[in-house]
């Protein structure tokens, strides 16, 4: 079923090797969460310590230790859940040009009506 899926789905795994910086990616929100638009969708970075496959039709699972503390995660990750972590900063930019900043004298207050623009209703026009 699964490989059914794959084939008419035209399903893609991006290859990982062991030592790749990855992100894991976590799209579940705590209940008592008040953050649902403003939170990350990814924890990490993490490197994949190793790859573990036991079946050529069933795809591969990953080993990951945190780089940061050296800690390694209890269970196993598939590769729907990791993305590949790029840690060139400058060539990113390069790539992708930040966006301008807004200046502090270009305020709201240049997009207000004017008392002349305002749509006014008269009374008894039934709203």
């Amino acid at each position: 079923m699964k490989t059914y899926y794959d084939k008419h789905n035209k399903v893609q795994y991006e290859p990982f090797v062991v030592g790749d910086k990855v992100l894991m990616i976590n799209k579940r929100v705590p209940a008592d969460s008040s953050r649902v638009l403003t939170r990350r969708n990814s924890n990490g970075p993490y490197i994949i310590a190793s790859k573990i496959q036991r079946n050529d039709q069933i795809r591969p699972a990953y080993k990951l230790v945190d780089m940061c503390s050296g800690k390694s995660l209890k269970y196993l990750v598939t590769p729907a859940r990791i993305k590949k972590y790029n840690d060139n900063r400058p060539q990113f930019e390069a790539v992708n040009h930040p966006l301008p900043q807004m200046k502090a004298d270009q305020s709201t207050t240049e997009n207000k009506l004017t008392d002349d623009q305002d749509d006014k209703t008269e009374p008894g026009d039934g709203f």
